[in-house]
């Protein structure tokens, strides 16, 4: 059975770190800054990005790729959370693993071919869904996130907005930001 002194302890500890985790009276919370744009691309006067893919890229091995940036400014660790306003479906054969071995004059074989099947029409975001900021890494600011998006050529003339978000459990605040890339034809 605990004593009241053992009660009176854990009734303070709990009181000290619930008021510890609320805002003083006149403070406010941080808001910091929050951007989503494609590496490397540069925004036209309507604030819209142009990225040249391939239309004549076959099938869906091999879309074209660009880099997206988060920038939260945000001196804590955050996931960041992305969406694609568009989706591409797969072919049924997705790729394909060769086996290989040594053959009995000990030179390297090709001895089997396993083809990927199986998801024909399974839909793919074009946007990968989840990221984490970086702290102290040797190439991006501190509070920067990355993702890939992947674009078949089919899309080619299409406009894609891709969202980012975050919670920020620190100020208890969310963010929002989006990026609109045209998709023009390379050639």
């Amino acid at each position: 059975m605990m004593s009241n002194i053992h009660l009176l302890m854990i009734f303070l500890m709990f009181t000290a770190l619930y008021s510890g985790c609320e805002l003083s009276e006149g403070q406010s919370a941080i808001e910091y800054p929050f951007s989503v744009l494609p590496d490397g691309l540069d925004s036209d006067v309507n604030d819209y990005y142009h990225f040249k893919i391939d239309p004549l890229i076959p099938g869906n091995r091999y879309p074209n790729r660009i880099k997206l940036l988060a920038y939260t400014g945000n001196p804590n660790y955050q996931k960041i959370l992305w969406q694609g306003s568009h989706y591409w479906s797969l072919a049924d054969t997705v790729g394909y693993i060769i086996q290989r071995g040594l053959n009995s004059d000990l030179v390297y074989v090709n001895y089997d071919t396993t083809y990927i099947t199986g998801f024909n029409g399974f839909l793919v975001p074009v946007v990968n869904s989840v990221s984490y900021t970086f702290l102290n890494h040797y190439e991006y600011e501190d509070g920067t996130a990355i993702t890939w998006a992947a674009f078949p050529g089919r899309l080619t003339g299409d406009t894609i907005t891709i969202w980012a978000t975050y919670f920020d459990d620190f100020e208890d605040r969310v963010y929002l930001d989006s990026c609109q890339i045209v998709l023009d034809n390379k050639y």
